[in-house]
């Protein structure tokens, strides 16, 4: 039973990874950047990317941003800054 549901998680984690691939790769140029209704588009597709590597990562504590990490795009407007130990509140 264990592996059926594994599969079945598994399956539904990739549609929802190839669902934002896809909007991301649809997302028309003058909206990538678009801040009319506040948060761009690339800015969320980055939240959902950063905290989908860091959910899947073994801990928080010895969680590495990618080299490709934008500095502090992981929170959206309105988020609050995670406190100066390093501990990740989530």
């Amino acid at each position: 039973m264990h592996d059926y549901w594994q599969t079945v998680i598994g399956r539904q984690f990739a549609a929802a990874i190839q669902m934002l691939r896809s909007a991301v790769e649809a997302c028309p140029d003058d909206l990538w950047d678009d801040r009319a209704d506040g948060t761009p588009f690339w800015h969320l597709a980055y939240h959902a990317l950063f905290f989908t590597d860091f959910y899947l990562s073994d801990d928080a504590e010895t969680f590495q941003a990618r080299g490709y990490h934008a500095d502090k795009a992981d929170f959206l407007p309105g988020d609050s800054p995670f406190p100066k130990s390093g501990a990740r509140v989530i």
